[in-house]
């Protein structure tokens, strides 16, 4: 497992579309914000494909919340994305709390508080800032967030990758210097060759690697990538 700078992705980059320069900040395909952003893209297109192979919990955090009696709703982490489940505390063990749907909320609105915390079902609420559990916590129980953060782009270049088995930014760098050639009207022929066999490469490694490796879940929630006011980078699952 390992990481690259930004600054080499660049240059690689660069490499790959024959647009090496003394002078990037005046190029025909800028580091900033251009070049940068093509490769953030395409390093968020990676890391989902990494999840695909690899496993949920290839990139999976936890993070446990004190629920306080009688208050229903939560913010989540800053970085959440992708839930995963949510286990409460019970006992000596966990149990797994399910999803309720607007179809029970009636049911679940006219009861009394929890009083036990099997009772609890969550709902991720509007766009996914809080997480919202019903029926109203009666005691403070700790429950365990399972979820997948959200990319967190390359902005300076010292700045480092997520940790990749198997060289696998190569993936990234094929794809953003193809946008670069694109960019100019060039042949992308060899580099699109490159970056198909490098994708299957990257799912033989890792079926060899984990033959048993579960399946991802689809995306439920947004991403931060947005809060710097560049494009949507993933596709929908």
């Amino acid at each position: 497992m390992a990481t690259i700078t930004l600054e080499r992705l660049r240059q690689l980059t660069r490499e790959l579309a024959d647009q090496e320069t003394l002078t990037p900040t005046v190029a025909f395909v800028e580091d900033t914000p251009e070049l940068d952003s093509r490769i953030n893209e395409r390093l968020c297109d990676l890391r989902d494909l990494m999840i695909s192979v690899q496993g949920q919990e290839w990139a999976s955090a936890t993070v446990p919340i004190t629920l306080v009696t009688g208050v229903a709703a939560y913010n989540l982490p800053p970085d959440f994305d992708e839930l995963l489940g949510v286990r409460a505390e019970w006992g000596a063990g966990q149990y797994p709390l399910t999803a309720w749907n607007y179809a029970d909320l009636a049911e679940l609105e006219s009861g009394a508080t929890a009083s036990d915390v099997r009772e609890l079902r969550y709902r991720l609420r509007g766009e996914g800032q809080q997480i919202d559990f019903r029926p109203t916590p009666g005691v403070a129980w700790v429950v365990h967030l399972d979820y997948i953060p959200a990319y967190q782009p390359l902005v300076l270049a010292t700045d480092v990758t997520f940790t990749m088995p198997f060289g696998a930014w190569m993936h990234a760098v094929y794809a953003a210097a193809i946008d670069c050639l694109a960019k100019e009207d060039l042949d992308t022929t060899t580099l699109a060759g490159r970056l198909v066999r490098k994708e299957a490469l990257l799912r033989q490694k890792s079926a060899r690697r984990d033959a048993g490796a579960p399946v991802r879940v689809k995306r439920v929630r947004r991403d931060d990538y947005a809060s710097l006011r560049l494009p949507r980078l993933w596709r929908s699952s």
